[in-house]
């Protein structure tokens, strides 16, 4: 592949989205010229499956059109071939020019140029060291401008995978217009880490308490998904006086020994860990094909290897310990206590790893102070495949409710 002088200058920007978007949209003009890139040239629909266009990866518009950037590489060597899919795909020679935005997140473009992107939208990153230097949390904290601002305080507490930045990246532009925002890594996961031995989701709430009292917050609104709906919730419990609304995201708050018996059989598994804690690339790929509505099974596996490597393969043991320590859904646990706070429960409709039969629970728990909101065609992961109304449904009630 051939690339012409001002798309390589483009690319050497700092702007994440406007160099996707340069791509996608200069892709068609480029002329190839090697017989790798036309050896390697394959329809999108043949390589990855008619409908796996759909799948929501990061948008950019463009005037009144809407790109969807499935596949997109940033060079280390302007001279090597681009690595693409998203009209052909072209190898690159050099090993680290090859930069991956698989299903979630980007294992080296985030690391080079993301801060940067993050700086934009009034964050930095910031470790909080805790309980006596044996717990350190790393948190996107509002730099010291967005810090000083009226607008509300907002905690993101991501799911069982990934880090705090992946897991909210569909919502942390339009959020920080609204909120200072405050996204951390949830312990054992990215760069936050204890040497404590306390393992429940009790464990992870007491934590983020002590890393805003570090950072002087005394009030703010919590918003989690998933296993991260369950460390708000309990939040939300255990310290009234800090969270005031609290948003539950596809959080199996309620749910019992009992709940993924469906969903294992289903998918052939003895035990959830098989998909929250995979140790190959199959089992990472059957684990995000459970979350989405979207068809996955022709996604290729190379694709899934970094992120796999980045995201999947740390810290398994202390993860597997964290499900073993779970309070919520052990046997013989106490029942979930109820919250007083107002709370927004948003799920998705075809949700197969918790069902709907959970959010109605969970709202018939929490009682007159809880709202349930539905997105239609989307799985586990609302605020991925339908994010722009999650974003408007939850701004309008942190807002204005």
């Amino acid at each position: 592949m051939v690339i012409s002088k001002p798309l390589q200058n483009t690319f050497m920007s700092n702007s994440y989205g406007s160099a996707l978007e340069l791509v996608h949209n200069t892709l068609s003009t480029l002329n190839y010229s090697s017989k790798e890139s036309a050896h390697h040239h394959q329809p999108r629909d043949t390589c990855l499956g008619s409908d796996f266009s759909a799948f929501p990866f990061p948008s950019f518009h463009r005037g009144a059109s809407e790109f969807s950037i499935l596949e997109v590489a940033a060079f280390e060597s302007w001279s090597q071939s681009v690595f693409c899919l998203l009209s052909d795909l072209v190898r690159s020679v050099k090993q680290r020019s090859i930069i991956l935005q698989g299903v979630r997140g980007c294992p080296v473009l985030r690391h080079q140029s993301f801060d940067s992107a993050i700086g934009r939208e009034g964050l930095e990153s910031k470790q909080v060291v805790i309980d006596k230097g044996q717990t350190s949390v790393h948190c996107w904290v509002p730099s010291k401008a967005a810090a000083d601002s009226w607008e509300p305080a907002l905690l993101l507490l991501h799911g069982f995978q990934f880090d705090g930045m992946v897991g909210w990246e569909n919502q942390i532009p339009e959020f920080s217009k609204h909120f200072r925002l405050y996204v951390p890594d949830l312990i054992f996961f990215g760069s936050s880490y204890s040497n404590s031995s306390e393992r429940s989701e009790i464990f992870q709430a007491e934590c983020f308490k002590k890393m805003l009292d570090e950072l002087k917050v005394d009030r703010v609104h919590v918003m989690g998904t998933s296993y991260g709906g369950m460390v708000a919730y309990r939040m939300a419990h255990l310290f009234p006086e800090l969270v005031d609304k609290v948003v539950c995201c596809s959080s199996g708050v309620t749910m019992t020994p009992r709940t993924n018996d469906r969903l294992l059989k289903e998918i052939n598994c003895e035990k959830v860990n098989t998909i929250l804690i995979p140790t190959t690339l199959e089992e990472a790929k059957l684990g995000m094909s459970v979350a989405t509505v979207f068809n996955l099974s022709k996604f290729p596996l190379f694709l899934i290897k970094p992120l796999y490597q980045r995201y999947f393969s740390r810290n398994m043991k202390e993860r597997t310990e964290l499900l073993e320590g779970m309070i919520i859904s052990s046997e013989g646990a106490p029942p979930v206590p109820k919250i007083g706070q107002k709370t927004l429960i948003l799920w998705g409709r075809k949700d197969r790893i918790f069902s709907t039969d959970l959010a109605e629970e969970l709202k018939e728990l929490i009682g007159d102070n809880a709202k349930l909101v539905y997105f239609e065609n989307s799985g586990h992961i609302p605020q991925v495949e339908k994010k722009k109304e999650f974003n408007a449904e939850a701004i309008k009630f942190l807002l204005y409710s």
